[in-house]
């Protein structure tokens, strides 16, 4: 992630304008995602928060790299467009909504409890 920052790795010509709006969203949802990958160990409710903050980033992000290839192309068409929303939806915006639809409560004192239970 610094190489790309310091060096400017991984970006094309097209993405130039949004350098810096690109970067910083980097460096949001990468941290955020963590966050909630250790969360998700810990059964705790920061989860929810961290992924629908990320979820937010990463569809502005995706928005600002459609822009950026939308403004390169020469034939606009809406099935481009609709490419976008639909892939959107189905693998960023989608699982998200299963997760939080399907969301759990902390299960308490679940250490202490191993070998207690009694069926």
């Amino acid at each position: 992630m610094f190489n790309i920052f310091l060096r400017g790795y991984g970006l094309k010509e097209e993405y130039n304008t949004f350098k810096i709006l690109i970067y910083v969203l980097y460096f949001l949802i990468l941290p955020l995602l963590t966050a909630t990958f250790i969360c998700i160990f810990k059964e705790s409710r920061r989860m929810f928060l961290y992924l629908n903050i990320s979820l937010f980033l990463m569809l502005i992000f995706h928005t600002v790299i459609f822009n950026g290839k939308y403004q390169k192309i020469q034939n606009h068409t809406t099935k481009y467009l609709f490419s976008f929303i639909l892939l959107n939806v189905l693998f960023v915006v989608g699982p998200v909504v299963i997760i939080n639809f399907f969301k759990h409560s902390p299960i308490g004192d679940g250490i202490e409890n191993i070998g207690k239970h009694e069926d």
